[in-house]
């Protein structure tokens, strides 16, 4: 079976990176500093029995190497003398769709498997005991909810964290929080901004009460031979170890900077960052006003009606949907790369379309429609629910794996998204579920697409010929209907239906030009903190 093919590389690119770390100097100068220097940091979590461990944010293990090497180093501090850490480490999951061979490899070691489907992580530590949490490509506004959960001092006190420096996020958090325009966009909604200040003034509170540890090298020597392409303690070098010292600290709250230029969010179960106040109630309406206007200029359109006319007289099209729907009572739509209702016009005749799909072509059969896009502000994803549809909070990066058909209307998504849903999908009956409403897999497929500016870096031209070997493998049995080519809305430019015909019998990664692993860890390692911050 193919889930079982994919269970078996995982496990072993998984003791790959066992080994690495195991071997490295990096790993060995975090035990030498546990075992020798109990004094300074590990006497209290020692002397407290079993310590339970937390890890957020590691990403894919599935298709990150950067994850697998965090995972490895969570799982190797079992074996460490100096500390009884739990064998059962929790293992907190939202910035991926957790494949069926993930959670199994998971499970395999020894670990517990937390969806978190809220896109915060909202942890409450237990006051009788320590609790050692991991959080190696953690957000600093997500550090700041768990530090509000945890925010007096017999529950910070029993808090020890291994992440990014923390007087690093304090020290010149200018920029990230920056409204400044680069190309006429926002770097981030005021709605956002305001969120991520409120967040990050709890680690300008507890700055000057945080003890750090960097991990130092001890002089120690890594087994592992070295290449200019290739050194493991580069995955680690950013990490920390941090514990608070809050005594004599009688009020929490007086720490925290002042909320005059901070918005405090209400609490509700909607998600971050989805939420609203009252000032937003009236751009809410213009924008439900802007898009009703829109449905029927699009619905009017020459262009909605060429794409009627071809679903229901363009005989090939119209058989490629029959075959795959089958006899299912509905199909689900997922839209990524949305872009932003306030800021982007575009945006709202893709909303549209995919509205009018969902009501007027009874063929599609479109039930739920799910979108995502990290430009979307509060207001725009009230808009997107006013209209039936579900926001999700969280960042699925494309990696959705579908089980019955399902249709991906991807607007403007880049190359790396298309090829993340193909890889995800790498198998002759997943590729088969996919109806693509997006660019044509011929325009990202060649040889030297203009789209991709590879001079920029080694990393990127990495990262290109990583992503793009599976969009120039797969063209060839794609099967694409243009829908209006001389059209002029920027909105539609190159959109077409996209369906993948394979042999059932067809071994897809036998026919996949190879890419080397050492290149593949260089390319996760090098993306891996930008792909989890789905803020900036």
């Amino acid at each position: 079976m193919e889930e079982d093919r994919e269970y078996a590389v995982l496990m072993e690119d998984m003791q790959y990176c066992l080994h690495d770390v195991r071997r490295s100097n990096f790993y060995a100068n975090l035990v030498h500093q546990i075992q020798d220097k109990p004094d300074q940091i590990f006497s209290n979590l020692t002397a407290t029995g079993v310590v339970p461990v937390v890890v957020y944010g590691i990403g894919s293990i599935q298709y990150s190497y950067a994850a697998k090497f965090q995972l490895s180093l969570a799982l190797l501090l079992r074996e460490v003398e100096g500390i009884n850490i739990h064998k059962e480490i929790t293992i907190c999951c939202d910035d991926m769709t957790v494949t069926p061979s993930e959670e199994k490899a998971i499970k395999a070691y020894g670990c517990r498997l937390l969806l978190m489907t809220n896109g915060r992580f909202r942890w409450t530590v237990d006051k009788s005991n320590y609790t050692l949490f991991f959080l190696p490509f953690t957000r600093p506004e997500v550090l700041g909810d768990l530090l509000e959960m945890n925010w007096c001092p017999s529950r910070l006190e029993k808090m020890m964290i291994l992440c990014t420096s923390l007087g690093f996020m304090a020290k010149d958090l200018d920029e990230f929080v920056s409204c400044s325009t680069d190309g006429g966009r926002p770097k981030m909604t005021v709605k956002k901004l305001s969120y991520v200040r409120d967040r990050l003034r709890y680690i300008w509170g507890i700055k000057g009460y945080t003890r750090e540890f960097e991990i130092a090298d001890c002089g120690l020597s890594s087994s592992i031979e070295k290449s200019e392409s290739y050194n493991p303690e580069e995955m680690f070098e950013d990490l920390c170890w941090h514990v608070f010292d809050v005594d004599g600290v009688e009020d929490m709250n007086t720490l925290l900077p002042s909320t005059e230029i901070c918005f405090k969010w209400f609490d509700s179960d909607m998600s971050y960052p989805y939420r609203m106040d009252e000032e937003d109630a009236e751009e809410l309406l213009k924008l439900q006003e802007d898009m009703k206007i829109t449905i029927m200029e699009l619905r009017e359109s020459e262009y909605y009606r060429k794409l009627r006319d071809q679903l229901e007289e363009e005989h090939l099209l119209k058989r490629e949907i029959s075959r795959r729907l089958g006899s299912e009572e509905k199909m689900e739509m997922v839209i990524y790369a949305l872009g932003d209702l306030e800021y982007d016009f575009n945006s709202h005749y893709q909303l549209a379309l995919a509205l009018l799909l969902r009501e007027e072509v009874d063929m599609l059969k479109i039930g739920e429609i799910q979108v995502f896009d990290p430009l979307l502000t509060p207001t725009d994803a009230n808009v997107i629910r006013s209209f039936g549809c579900t926001v999700l909070s969280v960042n699925e990066f494309a990696r959705r794996r579908v089980e019955k058909p399902t249709l991906f209307f991807l607007p403007f998504a880049g190359f790396d998204l298309v090829a993340n849903l193909l890889e995800t999908n790498w198998s002759p009956s997943h590729l088969e579920n996919l109806i693509i409403l997006g660019t044509s897999l011929h325009v990202w497929g060649k040889t030297s697409p203009d789209v991709v500016r590879l001079e920029e870096s080694e990393a990127e031209k990495l990262l290109s010929n990583d992503r793009l070997r599976y969009i120039r493998m797969i063209r060839d049995w794609s099967v694409e209907f243009i829908i209006d080519d001389g059209h002029q809305w920027h909105a539609f430019q190159q959109i077409c239906w996209v369906f993948i015909n394979l042999h059932s019998g067809i071994d897809l990664n036998s026919l996949l030009p190879g890419f080397p692993t050492i290149s593949k860890i260089q390319v996760d390692h090098g993306c891996a903190e930008l792909a989890c911050d789905s803020i900036r």
